[in-house]
Order: C-alpha cells, then structure tokens, then sequence
C-alpha cells in the first residue's frame, strides 16, 4: 500500500516536443534467446562486460549481442567468468549458437 496519493495526469502533447527515442548500449537478439544478466565482471575488470544467455526452446538457436562500442575481444566463460574459448565477433556484433535450454557466458572487451 502507497503511504501517499498517486495522481495521474493527461494532456496533449504538441507536434515536435517528444523526446528523443533512447538508444540502447546492447542489443541482444536471436529467436528464443534470452537474456538472464548484463554486468561487471566479478573481478572488477575494466572495460569488460559479462553476458549470460539462454536458449529457451527445444530447437538449436542463433543469437547475437550488439554493442555500441566496438568489441576488441570476445569470450566463452564459464558460470564463475574463467575463460573457456574465444567467441566469434566482429566490430560492434558477437554471433552464436544455442543447442535446447543451453546457456552462454560471454566476457566481451569493449573499446571504452
């Protein structure tokens, strides 16, 4: 229960005054694929950022991560961050593949 009144108001909005649409600084996408965290690693690391995903279907899933800074390096991680395998990157995009209620650990190093 609110501790105070909650009022709502509603008023036209002119042609032109809208703010901007917001951009976002990651974009995760792939059909089926979710994405369970976005954080700093666990050991402080600068300029990295951790990705966990999942695929949530029965059938194998191709997803991505897009950045908006350029990705100098790209990694499988375990669930406690400790390097696995390179992944596969380009510039601002991270590509992948999912087998059936997999989940992926991603550390990716970003040009900040």
């Amino acid at each position: 229960m609110l501790s105070t009144d909650v009022y709502a108001v509603l008023s036209d909005v002119q042609q032109g005054t809208l703010p901007e649409r917001p951009a976002s600084y990651f974009e995760v996408g792939g059909k089926s694929i979710i994405t369970s965290i976005i954080k700093c690693p666990q050991n402080g690391e600068k300029d990295a950022v951790i990705f966990r995903v999942f695929n949530a279907s029965n059938e194998k899933s191709d997803g991505y991560i897009h950045s908006f800074k350029q990705i100098l390096k790209a990694e499988y991680t375990n669930l406690n961050e400790e390097y696995v395998s390179d992944a596969e990157y380009g510039d601002n995009d991270v590509s992948f593949s999912l087998e059936p209620w997999k989940i992926a650990t991603f550390k990716l190093y970003l040009n900040i």
